[in-house]
């Protein structure tokens, strides 16, 4: 088997694995889909918003993304770090931000009349389910309210 910084390639070679790689593979099921949640909002502010500008959303729920991917990164790449309160309770705020934030865009695309063409509906599409993937990762994981286990 091997060790966490490495991974088999086909040929039995092994390729020393990145920062990022060692990162996901340190996420629980949980955490996993709210970080997926996560980045999947910041790349469809990144494609529909600023490159293609054709779905335009909230920024607010860009700021609770971004956040969110941080408090990721904060809590399995320094765990030193120390948390003024649990980071379960962070992660499900940030998950229920997400889905509150995505409700009302919906509501306002559907009541505005935005998403009119294929560019928005798929950019629309987008948000609601990097939303809605944050908020059932926030609630699926394992940490829950308690301490944070790498403090332990």
């Amino acid at each position: 088997m091997s060790d966490d910084t490495t991974s088999k390639e086909p040929g039995g070679q092994q390729a020393p694995r990145s920062d990022v790689g060692n990162l996901i593979d340190g996420l629980g099921s949980g955490e996993r889909l709210f970080a997926l949640g996560a980045a999947l909002i910041v790349v469809d502010y990144l494609l529909f918003e600023l490159i293609l500008e054709e779905y335009s959303f909230f920024t607010g729920t860009l700021l609770v993304a971004a956040i969110g991917l941080f408090a990721v990164w904060v809590r399995h790449s320094r765990s030193g770090a120390s948390w003024p309160v649990p980071y379960g309770w962070v992660a499900k705020l940030l998950g229920y931000m997400a889905v509150f934030l995505g409700l009302i865009e919906l509501l306002a695309d559907l009541r505005l009349g935005i998403l009119d063409n294929g560019a928005d509906v798929i950019g629309g599409l987008g948000l609601y389910a990097g939303a809605v993937l944050m908020l059932l990762g926030s609630r699926q994981s394992t940490v829950g309210g308690g301490p944070n286990p790498t403090s332990a």
